[in-house]
């Protein structure tokens, strides 16, 4: 059975109404409806909320191979490998990845002998590091492929800041338009000579391209992070998930090397602190890429780790906010 049809039998079952289902899970009776006609997806949090109210088991509710997933539009499974991997948890995605630190943008001003005027983001994703962008410019546009985030950073565009549909390789922007391309925890998602190639048409002269990863887990505490890499090994085991990413994080400052179109290319390090509160760490997790995929697709291999996952987290945050060291590493080229 698809979800749209398991949603409406177990909804039948305990005998409520579309509309009280939509109170108990706190969102609209329409999205609702559209859940159980197929039309839309909810959110792995409205999918727990979904769970404790019907009184099921996740793969009660959703079918276990998950292949029928109703999201996925002809238009969105046209997108390149990867992306589709970023379905239906943007708010996910949102609220427990970390944003741009600012430190990355006060560093890259120093390469530069002007102003700045544009900034483009590319892979921008909900926009995390779109916004931090807009402190420093008065146009920074987004570029985002995929159809769930970009619906979602599109609620935070205002006069500095707005999000257009596209890939690295192919932004559909005008020749040297930005002061600086930056590529924030997206690049391995990209063909790199292509990706790079159209960053330089872009690019103005002497702007700099950067590309910015944080180092995954955050420092925070021993349990926290053997938690973290415990599920990012039994998740990542469910599939080849290096095969995955299109470039090796640790090619990327000799990709924008070979590539022979930067006057100057280096490596940059540095540090950022981030606030957690039990809740949004367990949204970190939820949001990594090897976790999404098994559970849109292996969902039965790792039905017992998010069962128990609230008691895990319960049990090390007690109630307290705890903070989180990031390092980062920023590959740079300029033009």
């Amino acid at each position: 059975m698809k979800f749209c049809e398991n949603l409406y039998a177990l909804r039948k079952n305990m005998n409520i109404s579309q509309e009280q289902l939509a109170e108990l899970v706190d969102v609209s009776r329409q999205s609702v409806s559209k859940w159980e006609l197929g039309e839309s997806y909810p959110t792995i949090e409205n999918i727990f909320k979904l769970c404790n109210v019907l009184n099921c088991k996740m793969n009660e509710l959703i079918n276990e191979k998950l292949t029928d997933f109703e999201l996925m539009s002809n238009e969105v499974k046209s997108i390149k490998q990867g992306y589709e991997r970023f379905l239906g948890y943007a708010d996910t995605y949102d609220e427990g990845r970390p944003k741009l630190p600012s430190k990355a943008i006060d560093i890259i001003k120093m390469y530069l002998d002007r102003s700045i005027d544009t900034i483009v983001d590319l892979g921008s994703g909900t926009g995390l590091s779109t916004e931090t962008c807009t402190s420093y410019a008065n146009n920074v546009i987004g570029v985002e492929p995929s159809k769930d985030m970009i619906k979602k950073a599109r609620t935070k565009e205002n006069k500095k800041m707005h999000f257009i549909s596209g890939f690295g390789e192919k932004t559909g922007l005008e020749n040297e338009i930005a002061d600086i391309v930056i590529c924030s925890q997206a690049f391995h998602w990209m063909e790199p000579n292509t990706t790079i190639k159209e960053v330089y048409r872009i690019l103005k002269k002497g702007g700099v391209f950067a590309v910015v990863d944080a180092d995954y887990p955050p420092i925070i505490n021993k349990e926290l992070e053997q938690l973290n890499s415990y599920i990012l090994r039994k998740t990542a085991r469910l599939e080849d998930y290096d095969s995955k990413w299109l470039s090796k994080k640790n090619e990327h400052l000799n990709n924008i090397r070979k590539s022979g179109l930067f006057d100057y290319s280096r490596e940059i390090c540095f540090e950022h602190i981030e606030k957690y509160d039990q809740e949004r760490y367990k949204k970190f997790l939820l949001s990594q890429s090897s976790m999404q995929h098994a559970i849109k697709y292996n969902y039965n291999l790792i039905i017992d780790e998010l069962d128990t996952l609230d008691e895990k987290l319960n049990r090390i945050f007690k109630g307290k906010d705890l903070n989180a060291l990031y390092s980062y590493r920023m590959r740079i080229g300029i033009k």
